[in-house]
């Protein structure tokens, strides 16, 4: 026997004894199909199922053999309870499998359009939302860095490495202490309080007084023309050189 899948439906927020798990409602197939493995941690019991038989496409690998029915107590947000009859598989695409069984009991009416299911339960009308895959394909894209969850999810879900992450409200100036300065410092900065106007910058460019040049094992004459500024000795070099146009001085 095969399950088909047409036009599938997916619903999150699906309970089972106040655990969450996945859940898929296909109008295609022929039964209702709980994963093996929850039956346990669920606390389901298991009876023999009066015609065995074998399925396929529910899991990788071949077909798989149903011979185990259980009662799933099913909750979908808080309007929505019901004891459904499951069959028992070892299944890799959801939790839960819901189909046309289903969709009888509770004359469930499904909006292609829309892809919703709409039925009355209990005096009110349920609508059960499909899971957008647009929605998932960009949480998926994100990689969120972590992930809100309710304990009960966590216990369901959980992973051997978990990092903890405690949040705290942070107010603007908390936590920053200002460093105390010593009286004796204070009074000095109150009395030059053009110090702290200082900006962090080069100092202002200033004129070169002494221009040396200097040379290996030589040493400096203490002659007056070394202590002129560049200005100062070009006014005495014109000088000098004028008066030697003028035939005045000569050189040494």
């Amino acid at each position: 026997m095969t399950l088909p899948m047409l036009n599938p439906i997916k619903v999150n927020r699906c309970t089972v004894n106040g655990k969450i798990c996945n859940i898929i409602i296909d109008n295609g197939s022929t039964e209702n199909v709980i994963f093996n493995k929850l039956v346990t941690p669920f606390n389901l019991k298991v009876s023999l199922h009066p015609s065995p038989y074998k399925v396929s496409w529910i899991k990788k690998g071949g077909k798989v053999m149903v011979n185990t029915i259980c009662i799933v107590p099913l909750s979908i947000g808080t309007s929505y309870k019901d004891q459904i009859t499951c069959v028992v598989i070892d299944m890799d695409v959801c939790h839960i499998f819901l189909g046309r069984p289903w969709q009888y009991d509770t004359q469930a009416l499904h909006k292609g359009s829309e892809n919703t299911y709409e039925f009355s339960w209990m005096g009110k009308t349920v609508v059960l939302l499909p899971l957008q895959s647009q929605q998932e394909a960009t949480t998926a894209a994100k990689g969120h860095l972590f992930h809100v969850c309710s304990g009960k999810h966590f216990l369901l879900h959980r992973s051997e490495h978990l990092l903890a992450l405690v949040i705290k409200d942070f107010t603007s100036g908390e936590g920053i202490q200002t460093p105390e300065v010593h009286p004796n410092v204070q009074t000095f900065l109150d009395t030059f309080p053009e110090l702290l106007n200082q900006q962090d910058s080069l100092p202002p460019l200033r004129d070169i007084q002494h221009r040396i040049d200097l040379l290996p094992g030589a040493t400096l004459p203490n002659l007056p023309h070394y202590k002129m500024s560049p200005t100062e000795y070009k006014i005495l070099h014109d000088h000098i050189t004028e008066l030697r146009q003028k035939g005045i001085s000569s050189q040494v």
